[in-house]
């Protein structure tokens, strides 16, 4: 493996164009990365249960970082696979409830979620359609979950704000926009999931080339050897990049990966 790079991908945004698919320039340039001896993962916020577009799949992974982190595999071999105490995850759920924050459990093989909360909005229903069988409700499987981090949506939340300070003794809190946030527990993140497969790997942290748009995605930058932001990231995120490349829809992936020399 010596001489090959780790390049780790986050999925929305960077992978996935606006309307949830691959383009296919980067199909393209990430087979040919592959090709060339380099190594590509997926480093995504999104649970490895809702990692499941058959294109995005049929590219050919070397490993995953998903959930933020707290799910890690490089080959076959899973590395990491943390789950939240389903004791703690109750209260997590009633206090949400309390406060009329609406709630997703991400996992590793499921999602969970009740529909009074969710099966009325355009996010429900798209996830209701893609998940299919990986996804759950929490009442029917009250304390039965498996799920390494969750999220949220404060929309109709009747205090969402006192609801996230409560959390965060515990829970590092990205968010997203005014509505959505997602909850990890602390010491997990892209970069650390990251750091254990280049670790595990062999691969000196210098050789790892990360992409993403995201404010999730700070942590990986700061972690990696070179960091390319898309074009259509926020200013924040394009600020902490070594190289800010085009959007996802034009050909952005591509003309990085061979501005880097990689392809």
């Amino acid at each position: 493996m010596g001489h090959g790079k780790a390049v780790f991908f986050d999925i929305d945004g960077t992978l996935f164009d606006h309307r949830h698919m691959v383009p296919e320039d980067t199909v393209r340039a990430i087979r040919a990365l592959r090709k060339n001896g380099h190594l590509a993962f997926i480093n995504s916020g999104r649970s490895q249960a809702f990692i499941i577009d058959p294109m995005l799949l049929g590219l050919g992974w070397d490993g995953f970082v998903s959930g933020c982190g707290t799910y890690v595999q490089a080959g076959e071999r899973v590395l990491t696979d943390s789950l939240i105490d389903n004791v703690e995850l109750a209260r997590v759920v009633r206090t949400a409830r309390d406060h009329g924050v609406r709630i997703v459990l991400e996992g590793r093989f499921c999602l969970y979620f009740d529909d009074d909360q969710f099966a009325h909005d355009p996010y429900g229903q798209m996830l209701i359609r893609e998940l299919g069988e990986k996804r759950r409700t929490i009442r029917d499987h009250w304390q039965n979950w498996r799920c390494g981090k969750f999220s949220v949506d404060l929309d109709t939340a009747a205090d969402g704000v006192k609801w996230l300070d409560l959390m965060s003794d515990k829970y590092c809190c990205i968010s997203h926009n005014a509505k959505v946030t997602e909850l990890v527990p602390y010491g997990f993140g892209k970069a650390a999931g990251m750091r254990e497969v280049c670790s595990y790997l062999g691969i000196p942290g210098e050789d790892s080339v990360v992409f993403g748009d995201s404010i999730n995605d700070l942590d990986m930058f700061e972690a990696a050897g070179t960091a390319v932001a898309m074009g259509t990231a926020s200013e924040p995120v394009r600020a902490a990049a070594d190289l800010v490349t085009d959007g996802p829809m034009d050909g952005g992936i591509e003309h990085a990966l061979r501005n880097l020399g990689l392809i």
